[in-house]
């Protein structure tokens, strides 16, 4: 859900704006999540769409996995 609203945002106000509106949005989809604080620093900083998306991947995949164990 994350990564479509992400891309809804780029697709809806365009790639510069999109980015901008999207951090808040991703803050709010991670707050209280461990290791979170790290993941939204890094991710505010990256100005590629496949540098937050594999970001985002990479955030949620150990967290999806615990889940499945």
């Amino acid at each position: 859900i994350m990564i479509e609203h992400y891309l809804s945002m780029l697709d809806h106000y365009g790639e510069g704006a999109g980015k901008k509106i999207a951090r808040k949005h991703i803050s709010w989809y991670t707050k209280g999540l461990r290791d979170s604080a790290e993941f939204r620093q890094k991710v505010n900083k990256l100005t590629e769409t496949n540098d937050v998306l594999a970001t985002i991947n990479a955030f949620f995949e150990p967290l999806l996995n615990e889940q499945a164990a």
